[in-house]
């Protein structure tokens, strides 16, 4: 595999690097693994032993490129795993917690969210969207309309024309 530009998993990438990781997994012929991650059992005659060592070499593989993929803080999250099904299930249930406090936090830094003349707009949109989909992952998804006007709330009276024009 060569040499491939995704960030390793911090506390504050994950959403990106999921995504990112699965496209090479999938690249790879390794996504399998994870997703559905079902091994194949022995058969009483073990007439399919070179299927099932297959699967536990490729199993590793994908393991091993996932665990390639995570800063040293996240080790601990995985340590004990032994498929790359279980070590992409510990990280999701690590950063996409879905508890009260998550939804609340996520809540609160749309509402806080405020663009300023010169910023760069689609940085900003970005973020928005961004905080959305940590909110819908989290269990909360807004209507597309509530998403509207918290965008729109975000923005300057310097804006006010286009708001009104777009709402018209």
């Amino acid at each position: 595999m060569e040499k491939i530009g995704i960030a390793k998993l911090t506390n504050d990438n994950y959403d990106s690097w999921k995504l990112e990781v699965e496209f090479l997994l999938v690249r790879e012929g390794l996504w399998k693994y994870v997703s559905p991650g079902v091994k194949p059992q022995l058969d009483a005659t073990g007439s399919n032993a070179a299927a099932v060592a297959a699967w536990d070499e490729g199993d590793q593989r994908a393991r091993a490129t996932i665990g390639l993929l995570l800063t040293r803080s996240q080790h601990g999250h995985i340590r004990n795993t032994n498929s790359a099904k279980e070590v992409w299930d510990n990280l999701e249930k690590q950063h996409q917690k879905k508890t009260l406090t998550t939804k609340v936090q996520l809540l609160k830094r749309i509402c806080d969210m405020e663009y300023h003349d010169g910023d760069n707009i689609e940085e900003h949109l970005m973020e928005f969207e961004d905080l959305f989909e940590k909110l819908a992952n989290a269990g909360t998804k807004l209507d597309e309309n509530l998403q509207v006007v918290l965008v729109f709330r975000s923005l300057p009276s310097s804006f006010d024309a286009l708001t009104t024009t777009l709402e018209n």
